[in-house]
């Protein structure tokens, strides 16, 4: 049921955030990926938190697709390469991450996690059916769950 709701959920913004009468084959790719990739998890069962996740990869790259791609690997500001173990900002007005001492010159910084970053990351680089075998802690998974909330948010406005 869980499974269900989260791609119906999933379907119907992509509904409000796409033109359907574009012919557009790499969305169409996306979606048939993802729905295979859902069929699979129902099918072996796997935990709510890995489809739950599978469906964070999936807007990701929905947004990829829409032309909103986060900078995930240097600091939207300096542009230097994040570092281990530093604090780390999210700002979707300017388009990624950014470092902690660069925060306050971004509007709309709000803090995101070394786990959340380096998730994402992975989210962007794997095909869906690899996200869905990612085990990620709760607190994790609610922080990604909150990221992809505001940036659906944002691209709607």
């Amino acid at each position: 049921y869980e499974i269900v709701r989260e791609v119906t959920r999933f379907f119907i913004d992509v509904d409000r955030l796409v033109e359907v009468e574009e012919k557009d084959e790499q969305l169409f790719a996306l979606l048939r990926n993802y729905l295979d990739a859902a069929e699979r998890a129902a099918t072996d069962g796997l935990p709510i938190g890995q489809s739950r996740l599978l469906t964070e990869a999936a807007y990701h790259k929905l947004f990829i697709l829409l032309g909103y791609q986060l900078e995930l690997r240097n600091c939207i500001v300096s542009h230097e390469r994040l570092r281990v173990g530093e604090r780390f900002f999210l700002s979707f007005e300017s388009g990624g991450v950014v470092s902690a001492l660069h925060a306050q010159a971004v509007r709309d910084a709000q803090p995101v996690s070394e786990n959340a970053i380096k998730t994402l990351r992975l989210m962007v680089r794997e095909p869906l059916n690899q996200i869905a075998k990612i085990i990620l802690d709760p607190k994790t998974l609610d922080e990604l769950s909150r990221i992809r909330s505001n940036y659906r948010r944002f691209i709607r406005d």
